[in-house]
């Protein structure tokens, strides 16, 4: 197709490398129909519960990038092609089932690497088992430092860290809102939202600013944050901020709104999700502020490629989570073109450790601890759609 062409070209430009998903040294199987190398790449994401959407979204990131380098005859590591087959494990977005589906990844499908989970919790939990078997394991969007320092060093993430993210938000709360007096609901039982909530109070009062509410619930089984909006409703808020899961915004949104709360609504990556607006009302997202790792309407030729192929494709506009799963395919395809071989495990790990790359989301190089240093997009809402406000570059 047209768009795939154009998407080809560009990103033979910039980094030499094809889009694939991948398997360990024991998972290269015979392609009777290619006559090449089959390589397992697992995706652990949550296909079911209340995050399902992400995990949709981050389907279609892999499914597409696998699409394209299989449909153009695979890509060659150390002299000879392989193609990809995609391993799927729903972790439901809970720790123990994302342990369970790692082991089964790793033990009984034999997967090179793994892409998922999207969040900080599972991937703590389940990150020393890929150390221990040592098959490296990207987390799209989880942002706790826990995921790779607990995790060990065959986790690597594609997306900022809570503390870069903490950073951003107080800077767009002070600078662009122009608030001092600022309020917090977040999510006691999620390491994301915990470890978000309390790297950005630190950053704010920092920079000066006060947090007047910093108001906690007990995870996604509440329905009811009128006890926490109304403390919040008398502190004197000018802002809002809610770093939590996207199922759980929609309902909080809302709430706020009902109680006529006279404050800004300010939000992190995981309110780039269609199901924030679709469930909270376009009407009650609008003028929302969030910050993003991906901006569908950016100006960056690699990005709007991407984007052009994605909604040829699927018909819709592509999100973080997407983006971000299509990323982790090129950073692993990138890293066996250097390493040279599929079959050591640590040259592929040292490999990834040394990416530097142009990817949708941005230029992504990792510093020693396997985060990248990456730009982040200022996004509001308008209309139900993210748009794009301006890139704010990591110091």
């Amino acid at each position: 197709m047209k768009m795939k062409k154009v998407l080809a070209a560009v990103l033979a430009g910039v980094m030499t490398v094809s889009l694939a998903a991948c398997g360990g040294g024991d998972s290269k199987e015979e392609s009777a129909s290619s006559g090449g190398n089959v390589l397992k790449l697992g995706l652990c994401m949550p296909f079911t519960g209340a995050s399902a959407v992400a995990g949709e979204y981050a389907r279609y990131g892999v499914e597409m990038a696998v699409e394209e380098i299989n449909e153009a005859g695979g890509f060659e590591v150390g002299g000879e092609k392989y193609t990809f087959e995609i391993v799927e494990a729903d972790n439901e977005a809970k720790p123990e089932i994302t342990n369970n589906a790692y082991n089964k990844l790793i033990g009984q499908d034999e997967v090179i690497a793994i892409i998922g989970p999207d969040s900080s919790g599972p991937m703590i939990s389940a990150g020393p088992l890929a150390t221990s078997a040592k098959v490296p394991a990207i987390t799209t969007t989880g942002s706790n430092p826990d995921c790779t320092t607990v995790g060990g060093e065959y986790v690597f993430r594609a997306c900022w860290t809570d503390s870069y993210q903490a950073v951003v938000c107080a800077q767009v709360a002070q600078d662009m809102l122009e608030a001092s007096k600022v309020a917090v609901l977040y999510s006691n039982a999620d390491d994301y939202s915990m470890g978000l909530a309390q790297n950005f109070k630190e950053q704010l009062e920092a920079n000066g600013g006060e947090v007047v509410a910093f108001e906690a619930y007990a995870g996604a089984d509440v329905k009811d944050y009128k006890a926490q909006l109304t403390n919040i409703q008398n502190s004197g808020a000018e802002v809002i901020f809610l770093p939590n899961q996207a199922g759980e915004l929609p309902l909080q949104i809302k709430q706020i709104r009902e109680m006529n709360i006279d404050a800004e609504i300010l939000g992190e990556m995981s309110w780039d999700n269609p199901n924030v607006p679709e469930v909270a009302g376009n009407e009650n997202v609008e003028g929302c502020y969030f910050i993003s790792l991906f901006a569908a309407d950016s100006t960056d030729p690699v990005a709007q490629a991407y984007t052009e192929a994605f909604r040829e494709k699927y018909d819709m506009e592509p999100n973080t989570q997407s983006t971000m799963s299509y990323d982790s395919v090129q950073i692993i395809v990138d890293a066996l073109q250097r390493a040279g071989t599929v079959e050591d495990s640590e040259a592929f790990r040292d490999a990834l450790a040394e990416t530097d790359m142009d990817l949708p989301s941005g230029h992504l190089v990792y510093d020693e601890n396997r985060n990248p240093q990456k730009a982040a997009n200022i996004m509001i809402y308008k209309d139900g759609i993210p748009t794009y406000v301006t890139t704010i570059a990591p110091n």
